[in-house]
């Protein structure tokens, strides 16, 4: 960069730098105006919404094994019906979705048992 600066006389690169500053600054004069005196006042400028955040973000997931915690019968027919269906269809089950299956058999196999 220097290379090709050095060969640009002194007084052009300061007429540059000038109108470089005119430019900006004026831009920048226009902007401050503009949002100070504008007419436009549908937008707020500012504007500090709540940040939404999931709703077990504390939880640790050890929850689920509480004694409270329980699949029915007729629950765990009903899952075991809707994997069936999917099956025998071809569709696939959605990624997640599997994961949450097996967490549910497993909770209803553990509560079975006691």
């Amino acid at each position: 960069m220097n290379k090709y600066i050095s060969k640009i006389p002194a007084r052009k690169l300061k007429t540059v730098l000038v109108v470089f500053c005119l430019l900006g600054g004026g831009f920048s004069i226009y902007l401050i105006t503009h949002a100070i005196f504008g007419t436009d006042k549908k937008q707020v400028p500012i504007e500090v919404k709540q940040m939404n955040s999931p709703k077990h973000f504390d939880k640790t997931g050890s929850e689920i094994n509480e004694p409270e915690n329980y699949i029915t019968d007729e629950m765990y027919r009903e899952i075991q019906e809707y994997k069936h269906s999917m099956d025998s269809l071809g569709h696939p089950i959605r990624p997640g979705l599997m994961d949450s299956i097996k967490i549910l058999e497993q909770i209803y196999h553990s509560h079975k048992i006691k």
